[in-house]
């Protein structure tokens, strides 16, 4: 059973925007039942989110480009916009 960690649930780290931590979850093929070699596993997709304090605000981004400037964006309304997206609201 896989452990339930921070890692896990977040993914790898990749940036930094203002308040806002940009992090990378990835999903690699199988190798198969019973193969050891998992070192040459291509990536199958890539799946970033923005977090603000260990808290995800949104996610689904297919690009790092992207990410960031939905980060932009939101920490351009101030953190009273990064509030309202904790709380749900638009």
């Amino acid at each position: 059973m896989a452990n339930n960690n921070s890692t896990t649930r977040r993914g790898n780290y990749i940036c930094k925007v203002g308040d806002l931590d940009i992090y990378q979850k990835t999903t690699h093929e199988t190798s198969g039942k019973g193969k050891s070699d998992v070192t040459n596993l291509k990536i199958v997709s890539r799946i970033l989110s923005i977090y603000h304090a260990k808290k995800l605000l949104i996610g689904g981004f297919k690009t790092k480009d992207l990410a960031v400037a939905k980060a932009t964006e939101i920490m351009d309304g101030g953190m009273k916009a990064v509030n309202n997206l904790k709380k749900g609201k638009k």
